[in-house]
């Protein structure tokens, strides 16, 4: 799992926690044995704040270390390899960190000596910044770039030996944060959101970013045959993060994702993401946005694919519920509190918790419904995606 390096459990303040240096947590199992191990990413801002001491983000520091990044005299300073991990399964695998505004850390995680290091940053000459949700599909990478300056996304397909196969420019209407895209055999989806930067630093309590629910979000649909964009617009206000399952067929796109009618970073507790099903009318590029009243009672993200069913993470809590497509299926209930994204293999889940001070590596069978659970002597903290090897 991988996450911001803070011994914090209940942030009160999203985006100072989203700007923390990364760190990846993981379980080495054998022999009916869990050992856990940790290890912070060496990022050049680390590597900064090692020498000239930690550096807070704010509105004067990203333009001051922009500018110093540009003539290089300064570190990326949202360069922290903390959002999630790829596996990149091409020759000998590779794992990489992610942060959507830095190129990618390549992360040694070796399973016969039980360690984790930095490799170190890749060097891709033609793109700046790498998506930390970058699709494997086959034998390439397809990955996105957003300009936090123009109202610019660039879409990458990317060889194994990271060469340049393909690249489009897409132009949104607003300048904002793109955390995830999907893609289909067809299309690249992008959401247009109404996450915009705040220049009003006397509000109280301040967030560097805010949504403006007042403005109307958009999917462009990229033609990955023609190159062309077309718009389809939202009479509905919302934000999101994550895509779950997305299909396409000749008529109609499908997607399933957690929709935020109102978010503030600065008021986690209050934000609540629905799972609800979106169709756009390829023909008229009309949208609608379909709701399960059983779901709309579910505050919930990370979505994770488990076979034709869907697992959703309750934010703060220990409960995950399964659906398949809009249909609700079970709630699944751990003990204690989630630190972040489970991984599914084989059936079965596992995950970080936490019951006051004690920490656990829990495994979870979801078909017997079996729950293992091994307690962990040492500190963990908060995550957010995961990967099981």
């Amino acid at each position: 799992m991988i996450g911001p390096n803070t011994q914090v459990k209940q942030p009160n303040d999203l985006f100072e926690l989203f700007n923390e240096n990364g760190v990846v947590q993981g379980v080495f199992m054998a022999n009916g044995t869990a050992r856990f191990i940790s290890h912070i990413v060496e990022t050049e801002k680390r590597i900064y704040e090692d020498k000239y001491g930690s550096v807070k983000i704010n509105l004067m520091n990203l333009s001051y270390f922009k500018f110093m990044e540009k003539i290089g005299m300064g570190p990326n300073i949202l360069g922290l390899a903390n959002t999630a991990l790829l596996q990149v399964p091409f020759n000998q695998t590779k794992i990489l960190a992610l942060n959507e505004r830095d190129l990618p850390y390549e992360i040694d995680i070796n399973q016969k000596n039980q360690t984790i290091k930095t490799v170190g940053r890749l060097k891709i000459p033609f793109i700046r910044h790498f998506s930390a949700h970058s699709k494997v599909i086959d034998d390439t990478i397809e990955t996105i770039d957003y300009s936090t300056s123009l109202p610019l996304v660039f879409f990458y397909k990317i060889k194994k030996n990271m060469t340049q196969i393909d690249s489009s420019i897409i132009w949104t209407k607003y300048i904002s944060m793109i955390h995830d895209f999907a893609t289909t055999n067809e299309s690249i989806i992008i959401g247009d959101l109404p996450m915009t930067i705040n220049f009003n630093i006397y509000e109280k309590p301040y967030s560097i970013l805010k949504m403006k629910s007042c403005l109307k979000p958009r999917f462009l649909v990229l033609s990955k045959e023609t190159s062309k964009v077309y718009q389809v617009k939202s009479d509905h206000s919302f934000y999101f993060f994550h895509f779950g399952k997305v299909k396409e067929n000749q008529d109609t796109i499908e997607m399933y994702l957690p929709m935020y009618d109102e978010f503030a970073f600065t008021n986690p507790f209050e934000n609540k993401g629905r799972y609800r099903r979106i169709i756009i009318n390829k023909s008229t590029r009309e949208m609608k946005i379909e709701k399960n009243p059983i779901l709309e009672n579910y505050s919930v993200d990370f979505p994770i694919s488990y076979g034709e069913y869907t697992v959703l993470v309750i934010p703060g809590g220990s409960t995950l519920i399964m659906v398949k497509d809009l249909e609700f299926i079970e709630e699944i209930n751990l003990e204690g509190n989630l630190y972040g994204e489970p991984s599914i293999k084989d059936d079965k889940l596992f995950c970080f918790t936490y019951c006051g001070e004690t920490n656990f590596f829990n495994i979870y069978d979801l078909k017997t419904k079996n729950h293992t659970k091994f307690e962990l002597p040492v500190n963990i903290s908060i995550g957010f995606h995961s990967i099981f090897l």
